[in-house]
């Protein structure tokens, strides 16, 4: 699956750049995040609440990669991680509506990798729905 941030119109002008749910830069990012609290507790448990710490902090990192049209004051606020995690923390519908994006992309994706390997599978046995009978 292509794991590159896609642009998307969020509302009005400010226009996000999201990579796919899933992406292995998620799942890395995930492990790195909670690797140290997982040392530190025996049998690596860690609270849903720390989870969503995680979760949230590597899809700020990861998934939500830039934004362009968001302003505060006049003025334009340049991404940054702190800034995404913060609006995160202050707008749980920001928060949701990007996991949605994030998830929405990467189905298409695969989709479009599934449908690519069904046509690569049918060409290489010769087998075909239009072959003349």
């Amino acid at each position: 699956m292509d794991e590159s941030a896609e642009r998307v119109l969020y509302v009005g002008d400010f226009y996000v750049d999201v990579a796919p749910m899933g992406c292995r830069a998620y799942d890395e990012k995930i492990k790195e995040l909670t690797k140290p609290l997982r040392r530190k507790r025996k049998g690596g448990r860690i609270t849903e609440s720390e989870m969503e710490v995680f979760i949230r902090t590597a899809i700020a990192c990861v998934i939500l990669t830039g934004w362009d049209g968001l302003s505060e004051g006049g003025k334009p606020v340049p991404y940054s991680v702190e800034k995404a995690e913060n609006m995160f923390t202050e707008n749980y519908q920001f928060y949701k509506r990007i996991l949605d994006i994030a998830g929405e992309i990467a189905a298409e994706r695969s989709g479009a990798d599934e449908a690519a390997e069904g046509n690569s599978k049918t060409a290489s046995s010769g087998n075909s729905s239009t072959a003349a009978s």
